[in-house]
């Protein structure tokens, strides 16, 4: 029996995962995050089982490859709670790196699962409209919740702390979603100018219509989130989109008031920071107190690097390898250092630094150059999902946006959605029927085994750094 698939099944499950990501409170509950991990598990599966499946991202797949195998070989070795690391990987825990392992591992599933499913014929706009309207969900919401006065989650469950936006029990991780999503629907209003050929003009106006509608429903919710990291990564990525786009246009009056419109909005950027300096940190000339916290956090986190730099201190470990090194004027548990590059650092050392990295901004480099490029057939489309990633990227240096599950698939999809502008024209490949069904098989035992901990109970016992991770707040945190 040759069971495949069909190609609408998959897609289909991809686009699902991006709902339910953050519906389900940001997958960062034990229940929400194993349903999550397993549904992942459950793509590539069925991915896997389809004869015509490829996933071209051989460089991006190494790298979270070998960060996987750097965890498993920290599991071999346990180092003590503090002092300096030994010449070879280690964990504190082997509970919380095997944890985390799980979801590192769902990932790069993740990300070999849509980058093939987004080189199918249309998969890449469907996409684009799929993290559009997600957007929309939460930024609604978000909206209505605040206007409830921010005390029931839908409604209905009542919130216990932290300053929620929508489903996010964080804002700043809404932020990052709603930024994401608002650029994506900016690069669909630019495409829509491009390929409507012989689509009629009265349908091509009220498409238009409806995305700038949604787009200001979309920034409304950004100014409503009030996320300073937010807000800053939305501009900065948006300018320099929107950079790269017009140096594919030929010249004309038209370039020239592109460019005139980008020296404004620059302008009228810096002028607003200067203007407003505590949307950088600053109030009265000194940093306030969020952003002094996290220098704080910042400067605590070299010294644990300095005991642990080149392999970390293991996958999954942050909150307790900090805690002997942090300011002992900080009482409050400190479970993310509030920078994704920094804690992936901290965790995986230099190594998984640079691997990481690499990862993400060489295909985001690569697309920003594929921008520039005058055949490039959806530009407006490509720019949004390039502004997308880059926002998220800036967001990443002051938010652990990639250590919450939900914005964590939302990264990996744009990174495949990025690399996939660069790749869809590369011929399709199939794979050996046997091989791929022991592929298809080995995922689905990882989606089974990704369900217990969390429902049986020992997800918390095993992944403490991930206990209400979204909700933590630092003092006047406002980013």
């Amino acid at each position: 029996m040759n069971f495949e698939p069909p190609r609408y099944a998959c897609e289909g499950m991809l686009w699902f995962i991006l709902f339910f990501a953050p519906a389900a409170f940001g997958s960062t509950e034990w229940w929400s995050r194993a349903v999550l991990e397993s549904l992942i598990f459950g793509l590539a599966a069925m991915c896997a089982l389809r004869r015509d499946f490829f996933s071209p991202l051989n460089a991006p797949l190494m790298g979270f490859g070998v960060i996987i195998a750097l965890g498993v070989l920290q599991l071999l070795q346990q180092s003590p709670l503090a002092g300096p690391a030994g010449l070879l990987p280690s964990t504190l825990s082997r509970p919380q790196t095997l944890y985390a392992l799980l979801l590192w591992a769902a990932l790069a599933a993740l990300l070999w699962s849509a980058s093939g499913i987004l080189r199918w014929e249309g998969a890449l706009r469907r996409l684009a409209w799929v993290i559009f309207a997600s957007g929309l969900f939460i930024s609604v919401v978000g909206i209505l919740q605040r206007g409830q006065g921010n005390t029931a989650y839908y409604g209905l469950r009542p919130i216990r702390n932290g300053l929620p936006f929508g489903p996010f029990t964080n804002y700043n991780h809404a932020a990052a979603w709603v930024v994401a999503s608002t650029l994506v629907g900016a690069g669909l209003f630019a495409d829509g100018f491009q390929r409507y050929g012989r689509v009629p003009l009265s349908e091509r106006v009220a498409k238009q219509i409806l995305i700038a509608f949604v787009l200001g429903v979309s920034v409304s919710a950004v100014l409503a989130i009030g996320s300073r990291g937010g807000l800053n990564s939305l501009c900065v990525a948006a300018l320099a989109s929107a950079f790269l786009f017009s140096r594919s246009l030929a010249g004309g009056r038209p370039l020239r008031l592109l460019w005139g419109a980008l020296v404004l909005a620059g302008g009228a950027y810096v002028i607003f920071l200067f203007k407003h300096p505590q949307e950088l940190g600053i109030v009265g000339g000194a940093l306030e107190s969020s952003a002094a916290t996290r220098v704080s956090l910042y400067r605590s986190g070299l010294r644990l690097l300095a005991d642990f730099p080149f392999f970390g201190a293991g996958l999954g470990t942050f909150t307790g390898a900090f805690r002997p090194y942090q300011d002992p004027a900080f009482i409050e548990i400190v479970d993310h250092v509030h920078s994704s590059w920094f804690e992936i650092a901290l965790e995986s050392g230099l190594l998984g630094f640079c691997v990481f990295a690499a990862a993400i901004l060489k295909p985001l480099a690569a697309c920003g150059r594929r921008l520039t490029a005058a055949d490039l057939p959806t530009r407006g489309m490509a720019a949004g999902f390039f502004a997308a990633l880059l926002a998220f990227t800036l967001h990443g240096f002051v938010e652990f946006s990639f250590q919450i599950p939900a914005t964590a698939v939302l990264a990996i999809v744009l990174l495949a959605a990025v690399a996939a502008l660069r790749l869809s024209s590369e011929p399709e490949q199939g794979g050996v029927r046997s091989r791929r069904a022991a592929l298809a098989g080995a995922f689905a035992v990882l989606a089974l085994l990704s369900l217990p901990p969390g429902f049986s109970g020992a997800g918390p016992r095993l992944g403490a750094p991930f206990l209400f991770a979204s909700d933590t707040l630092i003092a006047g945190d406002k980013k």
